[in-house]
């Protein structure tokens, strides 16, 4: 299994990771963090990099990530338009992603949106993992002793993790938990020096070729 915050429309890498394990555990229940790709990424505008924001009320790192809202769509689909605008997926995900915002829907819970969103692009890409909110498990714990509960309670026995976290858990510790630890290397995903959102890679590859990226052996 795999765990991690519920990320912005995150880049290709993450998804990487949720194709890669049996049960997916979306972090809601974890301190939002400012500067995170919590509610923002990074798009093509005029072929070049441009970093979008998704505004959020009353941001506190004090408050947990399904206790923040969203206070609007943050026009990202009309800001792609130009870039994007033209490719056959486009419609349909600007559709789907201004549904989630809708005040019929979930009045925009930034945990809710996110994990919706993630599990919409899963479906697009035909990754079939099972993806869970941490939530839901009602487990008390913190950091690298949070993720071993989490491990336990859903009968897991390997924990895999972005070498990026390798500073964060200890091998030791998990062996004693009677799980092991793995980390991958999704850096060579990344075309050139940045890693942009998911969508560029839907847009400018097509959903057949990313999906094919992410079965692939890196």
């Amino acid at each position: 299994m795999a765990a991690f915050q519920p990320y912005l429309f995150p880049y290709i890498g993450y998804f990487k990771l949720i194709s890669e394990v049996d049960i997916f555990v979306v972090l809601d229940d974890v301190s939002f963090r400012k500067k995170s790709y919590i509610n923002r990424n990074t798009i093509k505008i005029c072929g070049k990099p441009h970093n979008f924001t998704v505004p959020v009320k009353d941001v506190s790192q004090n408050r947990l990530i399904n206790q923040h809202y969203y206070m609007n769509d943050g026009d990202l689909f009309v800001k792609m338009i130009g870039d994007y605008g033209r490719t056959a997926i486009f419609g349909h995900l600007k559709e789907y992603y201004e549904y989630v915002f809708s005040e019929n829907n979930i009045s925009g819970n930034v945990a809710e949106v996110n994990f919706l969103l993630i599990s919409k692009v899963c479906e697009m890409l035909q990754v079939k993992t099972k993806i869970i909110k941490s939530s839901s498990l009602l487990i008390d714990a913190v950091g690298e002793r949070r993720i071993i509960d989490i491990c336990t309670s859903l009968g897991a026995s390997c924990y895999v993790n972005p070498v990026g976290g390798i500073g964060l858990y200890g091998e030791e510790t998990f062996l004693q938990a009677g799980l092991d630890l793995e980390f991958k290397d999704y850096r060579g995903l990344i075309a050139g020096d940045v890693a942009y959102s998911i969508l560029d890679d839907i847009f400018s590859k097509g959903v057949c070729n990313v999906s094919n990226i992410l079965r692939s052996t890196l």
